[in-house]
């Protein structure tokens, strides 16, 4: 076993008790004319749309504060959807449509992702920090799912075949080591279908059932492989490492989830909670009187890209835990920190350090 392997043994099988977990609000805010958010990276970089409410470009506002400013082509709209930690960013650009697949570097140099053969659109969705990509793209009868390695386009196809043809399917997650997850969803009701899972070795594979029946869907993956996902039907979270399912006790939507195990979860009640290690705290408990009304991402750091009210006014944040994440959980979640900071100084070597 490995010491990312181990960092989600340890921080999964761990139940500690903790005071209350208070969250600092780094306020976005409305006056450089943010009109959506995607992704937030472990820079603290965050993913927004900017302009008229009609007609917006992506850019990345970086933790100093800056707008980096994505272009496109002439006449053409950017759409960003995913970063890295370097600073590399995916989504595509477009004139009343999907049309090329765009990829900025950290300086915001753009470059072209086309279309190969009988394909017409291209939408990458993540990247990676090895710099794998995935997306779809779409031909006249149907969409497939894809992975960029190496700068070489492959076409995977879809869940159900060569082409997804009758349901959208969306891409949720993806891997350092090219595992892709992701769902299908109705067309006239828009929820979930099938989730499934796409290997090399395995191809897809697809996990399904009904609104009104028991199944479990798989929606995130992290760099170690371990799943979170979601039993149907009273939608209970849950993770997963080698096999080994947990439940984390929490029931409603799987919004994020990060490299140390956490969870982030819309519940059914509304509430936005967080689950570390075996305990999960809520977002509405800030310094800042930010009520939450949406949840976009969570990075390793355990901070959390989210759109509320505040002060009679709506705007856009980033949650970060107070204290720092070391101390979280208790005993499991400083354990899970200390080996994935001895991992990320050695990225590429396997080894496991005493961290006693």
């Amino acid at each position: 076993m490995d010491a990312k392997s181990l960092m989600v043994v340890v921080c999964c099988g761990l139940h500690t008790v903790a005071d209350a977990q208070s969250y600092s609000v780094r306020d976005l805010g409305l006056e450089a004319d943010i009109r959506s958010t995607q992704a937030l990276n472990n820079q603290g970089d965050v993913l927004v749309g900017i302009g008229s409410a009609g007609w917006s470009r992506a850019a990345v506002l970086q933790r100093s504060g800056q707008v980096r400013t994505l272009e496109g082509v002439s006449g053409m709209r950017s759409v960003a959807r995913g970063i890295n930690d370097h600073g590399s960013v995916v989504g595509w650009l477009e004139d009343g449509g999907y049309g090329n697949g765009a990829l900025w570097n950290s300086e915001g140099l753009l470059t072209i992702i086309e279309p190969q053969s009988e394909f017409l659109t291209v939408r990458p969705e993540r990247i990676s920090n090895s710099g794998l990509i995935s997306g779809l793209t779409s031909a006249a009868n149907g969409t497939a799912v894809f992975l960029v390695s190496d700068g070489s386009m492959r076409t995977l196809g879809g869940p159900g075949g060569s082409l997804q043809v009758h349901y959208p399917i969306f891409v949720t997650s993806l891997s350092e080591s090219g595992t892709i997850v992701g769902e299908e969803r109705g067309v006239e009701n828009p929820a979930v279908r099938s989730t499934w899972i796409w290997t090399e070795n395995s191809g897809f594979e697809v996990h399904s059932g009904g609104p009104y029946v028991s199944w479990n869907g798989y929606k995130y993956v992290n760099s170690v492989r371990a799943y979170a996902g979601f039993s149907k039907p009273n939608d209970a979270v849950w993770v997963e490492f080698n096999s080994v399912r947990q439940q984390t006790g929490l029931f409603g939507d799987l919004l994020g989830f990060n490299d140390l195990g956490q969870v982030l979860v819309k519940e059914t009640t509304g509430a936005f909670r967080v689950w570390a290690g075996g305990q999960d705290f809520l977002l509405s408990d800030n310094d800042a009187g930010l009520v939450v009304t949406w949840c976009y991402d969570l990075n390793d750091l355990g901070q959390v890209l989210v759109a509320g009210t505040r002060n009679g006014r709506e705007t856009y944040a980033v949650l970060t835990p107070v204290p720092e994440p070391s101390t979280l959980t208790g005993l499991g979640s400083l354990v899970c920190l200390t080996i994935a900071r001895n991992v990320r100084r050695k990225r590429g070597r396997t080894m496991i350090e005493d961290v006693t």
